[in-house]
C-alpha cells in the first residue's frame, strides 16, 4: 500500500511540474510575444512652464536713425569713453550696452569719491561758481591727463589742479548720467513699438520624464490663457531647434526647451488685439504639447505675464531662506 502511494505521488508530482514548466513557459512566450508589439517600457511626462516672456529679435542702425541720437552718442560718437563700431542693435543687445554703461559710470563716482576722501578737507573745497570750468556735455574733463595717474599720483598735483580735475569730471559724470536716461527713453520706445509688431512670445519649461521609457515631444505646442467666461487666448508655439534633437526627453530624465511662437504681426487680428490686451496681467496660462505616441500633456498654471512667476520663485526662496537662517 505504501509502494502505491509512493507511485502515485512521483507521477502527480511529476504532472504539476510539467504543468507549471508549460505555465512558465507560456508566460514567458506571451510577454516575449507582447514585447514584439507593445513597448513596456512607458515614459511618464510632466511639463512645468519657468518662464514666460515677450522677445524682439528686430534690429535697428542706430548710427542711421534719428531716434536713437543719445544712444549712438554713448557708444561713442560724443568722445565718451565707451567705444563700440557696431550699428546694427536688437533691444537685448542696447540693454546690455546701457548695463554696461552704468557699471562704468557708478565705478568711476566711485574712484572719485575715494580721491575726494584722500584729499585733506581743506584742500576738496570746490572752486566758487564764478571760477569753475564747466566741461562740455558728453566730453572728458579738460584735465584728462590725470585721468591717466594713479590715485597716488594726482593727490601729488598742486591743489587746485586736483580742484579742477574733480570739478570737471563731476561735470562729466552728470552729463554721461543724464545721457544714458536719454539713452534708456529712446530704448524703450523702440522696445515699445516693436512689441506691438515683432515681438515673439517665448516660453522656457522644464520637461521632466519619470518612467523607464523614452518619448519625443513633437514641434507643435499651444499655449492657452483663460480669459474668463469662456473665452480663450490660443497662441501656436514651436520648439525652438527642434531639428537639433531637443525633443528628445530620455527616461528618468529631464529637458529645458524653449517653445517661440511667430511674430506678434502674423497674429490673427482678434487675437493679436487680445493678447495686447491682456498680456502683462494675471490671466491663468496653460502649456499644452504631444509627443509623438500622440499622447497630450498640460503643464502648470502661471500667470500670462512676464516675470510675476519668476518673481513668485524667489519670494518662495526667500522665505526658506528667512526659516533655514531662524
Amino acid at each position: 500500500m505504501a509502494i502505491i502511494a509512493g507511485r502515485l505521488w512521483d507521477a502527480a508530482r511529476t504532472f504539476f511540474h510539467g504543468i507549471w514548466k508549460f505555465f512558465v513557459g507560456g508566460v514567458v512566450v506571451l510577454v516575449a510575444f507582447a514585447g514584439n508589439f507593445f513597448d513596456l517600457r512607458q515614459s511618464k511626462v510632466a511639463v512645468e512652464i519657468t518662464e514666460i516672456e515677450q522677445s524682439t529679435s528686430a534690429t535697428v542702425d542706430v548710427s542711421a536713425v534719428p531716434g536713437f541720437k543719445n544712444f549712438w552718442k554713448l557708444l561713442g560718437a560724443g568722445g565718451s569713453l565707451f567705444i563700440n563700431r557696431e550699428r546694427m542693435y536688437t533691444v537685448d543687445l542696447m540693454k546690455q550696452e546701457l548695463s554696461r554703461a552704468k557699471l562704468r559710470l557708478v565705478n568711476r563716482r566711485n574712484d572719485l569719491k575715494n580721491l575726494r576722501d584722500h584729499v585733506p578737507a581743506v584742500e576738496t573745497a570746490a572752486p566758487s561758481a564764478t571760477n569753475a570750468k564747466p566741461a562740455a556735455s558728453g566730453n572728458m574733463p579738460d584735465e584728462i591727463s590725470l585721468d591717466f595717474m594713479s590715485e597716488e599720483q594726482i593727490l601729488k598735483q598742486p591743489p587746485e589742479k586736483i580742484h579742477a580735475y574733480l570739478s570737471d569730471s563731476e561735470a562729466w559724470l552728470r552729463a554721461q548720467e543724464n545721457l544714458v536716461t536719454d539713452a534708456e527713453t529712446e530704448v524703450k520706445s523702440f522696445q515699445e513699438q516693436t512689441e506691438k509688431s515683432d515681438a515673439k512670445i517665448r516660453v522656457t519649461a522644464a520637461i521632466s520624464n519619470t518612467g523607464d521609457g523614452s518619448t519625443t515631444l513633437k514641434p507643435q505646442a499651444l499655449l492657452r490663457t483663460d480669459l474668463g467666461q469662456g473665452n480663450y487666448l490660443d497662441i501656436n508655439l514651436r520648439i525652438s531647434r527642434y531639428e537639433s534633437g531637443v525633443g528628445d526627453i530620455k527616461p528618468r530624465g529631464t529637458s529645458v526647451l524653449i517653445f517661440e511662437s511667430d511674430a506678434i504681426n502674423r497674429m490673427a487680428p482678434a487675437d493679436r488685439d487680445r493678447f495686447l490686451s491682456f498680456f502683462k496681467n494675471t490671466s491663468p496660462t496653460n502649456l499644452y504639447v504631444v509627443d509623438v505616441k500622440n499622447l497630450y500633456y498640460r503643464s502648470n498654471t502661471i500667470p500670462f505675464a512676464q516675470g510675476i512667476y519668476e518673481q513668485k520663485i524667489y519670494d518662495g526662496i526667500k522665505r526658506y531662506a528667512s526659516r533655514a537662517a531662524q
